[in-house]
This record gives structure tokens, C-alpha cells and sequence, in this order.
């Protein structure tokens, strides 16, 4: 008996050894290949982490071969210290997707990745360093943008610590979230958080912060395991494309129909509480930066489908166009609702002080390809927005020559 119990000891013994090494050899290969493959050591598979102060943003661990981000989250491959050199211009762009350079859905899967160094900051760094007045000195062009931020998250980041860095220059992108609804019945309610309705993020956020559920840890335990185990994150993203892959193909077997891709139309009386409400934010945010000292512009989101009939669209933004028209119902009149929008958020602004860059004009006179999908820009879009945003600012930079 006593026999038999120590031959089971020894064999579960080396069953637990040969768990453990191939453990080992499954960690330090997928280690090596994401080395290989992405050509950096791996951190992180998770786009964001989560501030103190409950708002998310990119992940300065995250590895990724298009997405390389600076020790604070930025994505910028040059760091900046908090207190700014002497002598230095620094600009800052903070909102979403459209300044960090993301991607959505086009024919065939996701948009090509636009790389950091082909972002709107990284070209506009390069104008303004050739500008003969600002020979003389340092420019920091930041990039603070957070994919899927809205007004809501980008207010808190601001003051809790994007104003620490002191940028001379902010322009304000994101409207395009907070915007996008305007035209719509609910939008309003859309521009705050809803715990019924929040965004992935927000909603992972509560599971880990606030729920004390058997989910809730099991998340936890899965997103550690997934943050220190390259053969665990190997693992979960390939599941998690799998599953993204059987979605797309689920929703594109499905039926399209009118119903269920537009919102009713706002009247005209909803539509003005839905600007209120969104100026409310947008003016919060802007008088935030100029009470810290900054210079302020805001960079207005336009979609493709927006300024179709008015920019000379290439063939890849043609096709785009289509892919969109073909997934959704856009009535017509959002559109021109969408154009109105816009002029009166101009006219709001400017009464206040504030500039708003609005490139409707610019559109008519380009013909080249600007958009990587319905809304973000590819590598040659953000160098010609890039280029536009510095026409626009030059008033403000002189004004900080000036000033030195």
C-alpha cells in the first residue's frame, strides 16, 4: 500500500514538472516570437490602464509593432519631463481617435495601421521646427489623444495631469464623439455617463473598481496573468480575435435594414439643448486650458460622408464611402445637419474667444486621399491636416516668439 501511494506521489510529481516546463518553453517561445515579430520585448497587450482619478487612457507598456507610446501614455516616441526646458515651445493635442491616429472598419477588415510617427503631432512637430522664427528654440509637439475618449474623460485628464506640463499651445480634438449625435433624438443624454450604458472601458472600469462580484475577480486575476505572462497574453489575443472574427461574420450574415441603424431625428428645439449641452462641455474644457496659461484652438472632426460633394474624393474614399452607406442608414438631411453644426459651434466659440479650425474649405481644393476610413485620417491626411492646423496657430506661435 505504501508502495502504490509513493508511485502515485512520484508520477503526479512529474506530471506537475512536465506542466511546469512546458509552461517554461510556451512562455520563453512566445516571449522570443513577440520579440521577432513586433520587434520589441514584451510588456503588455492592454491598450489602456486606469488613472486614480477613474478615467482610462493608453497604456505606456502597451507593444505594439504601430502604436508605440512614450513612458506617460503619450503616443510620442520622445519623452518630456513635466517641467518644461527653458526656451521651448510646447504644444499639446488632446481628444481621440482622430489625434491619436486609430482605425476603424473598411472592406475587408480594419483600416492599415498609421504609425507614430505619421501622426498628426509628429508632422506638425516637423513645420514648426522649420519655421525660421522658432530656429532659436525647442519645440515639444505632445500627443495626448486616448482612443474613444469623450468630452467627459478628457476634462479630468486635463486637469489632473495634463496641466502640470504647461503647454504653450492646446488644440482640442474629440468632438467627433461627443458631436456625432447631434442631429439625433437622445444625444444629450448620450454626452454623460450612463452606468445603465457606459463604453467597454468604463464598464471594465467599474468591474474592477467598484464591483465585488466572482466576475469581477476573475477579470482582475485574468488581466494580471495577461500583463505578466507573454504566453497568456499570446493566448487571450488570439481568442479574443477569434471571437471578433465569428462577430463580424454573424453581423454580416445578419439582414440590413432601415431599422435600427438611425436614430430619429431631433426637432428643432431638442437639437439646440443638444448643442447646449455639448458648447457646455466643449467651453469647460477650453476655458480650463486658458486658465492654466495655453493658448487654445479646437480642431473640428469631420466624416467622410460629411464632406462628400464638397471634397474631390479619391477612389479609396469612394469605396469607403460606399462600405459606410452600405452598413447604415444616413438620411440625407444629417448631413446638412452636421454642416450646420459645425457653423454654429464656430459662431459659439467665438464669441468666447476661442478659434475653432474648420477645414470645410480646405476640402474643396484636395483632392488627394485624406481618409483611412469614415473618420481617422492615413499618413498623408494627418501630414495635410497637420499642415493646415499650423497655417491656423501661426498667429499663436508669433504671439509666443513675441512674448520671449
Amino acid at each position: 500500500m505504501g508502495d502504490s501511494n509513493e508511485n502515485a506521489a512520484i508520477r503526479w510529481s512529474r506530471v506537475l514538472c512536465a506542466i511546469l516546463l512546458i509552461f517554461a518553453l510556451g512562455e520563453m517561445s512566445s516571449r522570443v516570437a513577440i520579440r521577432v515579430l513586433l520587434g520589441e520585448p514584451f510588456r503588455s497587450f492592454d491598450a489602456y490602464v486606469f488613472s486614480g482619478y477613474g478615467v482610462f487612457r493608453q497604456n505606456p507598456r502597451y507593444t505594439h509593432p504601430s502604436f508605440a507610446h512614450n513612458s506617460a501614455g503619450f503616443r510620442n516616441r520622445e519623452e518630456f519631463n513635466v517641467e518644461k526646458p527653458e526656451r521651448t515651445l510646447r504644444v499639446m493635442g488632446i481628444g481621440a481617435s482622430v489625434l491619436y491616429a486609430g482605425s476603424a472598419g473598411v472592406p475587408g477588415g480594419t483600416a492599415k495601421r498609421v504609425q507614430t510617427d505619421e501622426t498628426i503631432t509628429a508632422y506638425l512637430g516637423e513645420i514648426l521646427r522649420a519655421m525660421p522664427e522658432l530656429a532659436p528654440y525647442n519645440v515639444e509637439v505632445i500627443n495626448a489623444g486616448t482612443n474613444r475618449h469623450y468630452l467627459r474623460n478628457v476634462i479630468p485628464y486635463y486637469a489632473a495631469e495634463l496641466a502640470r506640463y504647461r503647454p504653450d499651445i492646446v488644440v482640442i480634438f474629440g468632438t467627433n464623439n461627443d458631436a456625432r449625435k447631434l442631429e439625433h433624438s437622445g444625444a444629450r443624454d448620450a454626452l454623460f455617463y450612463d452606468p445603465n450604458q457606459p463604453t467597454g472601458e468604463e464598464a471594465m472600469l467599474e468591474r474592477l473598481a467598484n464591483e465585488a462580484t466572482f466576475a469581477a475577480l476573475g477579470e482582475k486575476f485574468v488581466r494580471v496573468l495577461v500583463n505578466r505572462s507573454a504566453l497568456a497574453a499570446v493566448v487571450y489575443r488570439i481568442s479574443d480575435w477569434v471571437l471578433q472574427r465569428v462577430n463580424i461574420a454573424m453581423a454580416s450574415a445578419m439582414p440590413r435594414g432601415e431599422s435600427g441603424n438611425a436614430s430619429p431625428l431631433a426637432s428643432p428645439e431638442e437639437s439646440r439643448d443638444n448643442r447646449r449641452a455639448y458648447l457646455a462641455d466643449l467651453v469647460s474644457l477650453a476655458t480650463l486650458v486658458q486658465m492654466h496659461g495655453a493658448q487654445t484652438w479646437v480642431f473640428w472632426e469631420y466624416l467622410l460622408t460629411t464632406v462628400e460633394g464638397i471634397k474631390p474624393l479619391s477612389e479609396y474614399e469612394r469605396m469607403v464611402v460606399r462600405y459606410v452607406r452600405s452598413s447604415r442608414d444616413i438620411p440625407a438631411q444629417v448631413t446638412e445637419l452636421k454642416r450646420e453644426n459645425a457653423g454654429i459651434v464656430a459662431e459659439a466659440l467665438a464669441e468666447r474667444g476661442i478659434p475653432m479650425i474648420d477645414l470645410i474649405d480646405d476640402f474643396r481644393n484636395y483632392d488627394g486621399t485624406v481618409f483611412n476610413d469614415y473618420l481617422h485620417y492615413n499618413a498623408e491626411g494627418n501630414r495635410w491636416v497637420a499642415e493646415r492646423i499650423a497655417e491656423r496657430i501661426e498667429p499663436g506661435v508669433q504671439a509666443w516668439v513675441t512674448a520671449q
